[in-house]
């Protein structure tokens, strides 16, 4: 006789506290899965940032066009005869061809320091709330997407230069012969990605969870019943932190302010309570 093996489902709760706690659990791991993905998410950004940065094939010819050349920020290559070479150099900035190219080193520079920068800052976790470290990355990574969205605008105005114009017979903001390279498009990708996260680190730090009552310090709590005695009293509930019982009071209604005595873990103090009165309801909660 074959015997049929059952998976058991989880299933929704169907308690009040219970369905509160199910559905805070799943709130807390998908604000949890977002922050790494957003995490994993700045990295990747770094590395594009460094590629803009370093690949010098931001313009550039085809492949069988004669006078072949390549151009990036600071680095390109020309034809020199019948070979390629390689000019340019970080160090050296006189041998970038123009004004606008070093501009524009100088955004995606900034914004590979300001991407390590976002990176470091993943370590204030330790000792800063997550709503803080998030506002930080959210305004360094709006500053990376400006600085990026300025490299973008001002590197075509260096087409222009002597170098550029003999190989791609080009002008400001006019390729001639040559045409965009993957880097480029990789530079403006890179802008919609850091004000994407920009936006999602400013949403996990106005949206991050709250404990639930159950999870903070024990409080006081009033309960009032003018039901049960028919003299409006009022109950005072008092949660031990560890212990599961309650310990229950019963207090007549004053008008006017008066001081309760709560008793906490043996330790007796005073606490100021505002005004109480008796309403005609079931039962009404006042949370000190």
């Amino acid at each position: 006789m074959a015997l049929k093996t059952f998976k058991s489902k989880k299933k929704k709760p169907d308690g009040g506290d219970d369905r509160v706690r199910y559905y805070h659990s799943k709130y807390v791991n998908y604000h949890r899965a977002i922050a790494v993905m957003w995490g994993v998410l700045v990295v990747a950004f770094l590395i594009i940032a460094l590629v803009c940065l370093i690949q010098p094939t931001w313009l550039g010819t085809e492949r069988d066009a004669p006078g072949r050349g390549y151009f990036g920020l600071w680095r390109y290559y020309a034809t020199n005869g019948d070979q390629i070479e390689m000019r340019g150099s970080f160090l050296k900035w006189s041998e970038i061809p123009s004004a606008a190219f070093q501009a524009t080193t100088v955004f995606v520079g900034l914004s590979v320091l300001l991407a390590i920068i976002c990176i470091l800052c993943f370590f204030l976790f330790i000792c800063v709330s997550a709503k803080v470290v998030f506002i930080i990355c959210g305004i360094i990574l709006t500053l990376i997407a400006i600085c990026m969205l300025l490299a973008c605008i001002i590197y075509p105005s260096g087409w222009g230069a002597d170098v550029v114009a003999n190989t791609c017979g080009s002008e400001s903001y006019d390729a001639g012969r040559c045409k965009i390279q993957w880097t480029y498009i990789l530079a403006i990708v890179a802008i919609f990605d850091a004000i994407i996260l920009a936006v999602l680190a400013f949403v996990l730090a106005f949206k991050h969870t709250k404990l639930l009552p159950w999870q903070e310090k024990a409080g006081a709590a009033y309960v009032i019943d003018d039901q049960g005695s028919g003299r409006g009293e009022v109950q005072y509930v008092q949660t031990m932190p560890v212990q599961t019982m309650q310990t229950v009071q019963t207090v007549p209604v004053v008008n006017g302010s008066q001081p309760v005595i709560l008793v906490e873990s043996g330790s007796v103090r005073s606490q100021p309570v505002g005004t109480l009165r008796s309403h005609k309801s079931n039962k009404r909660n006042f949370q000190l």
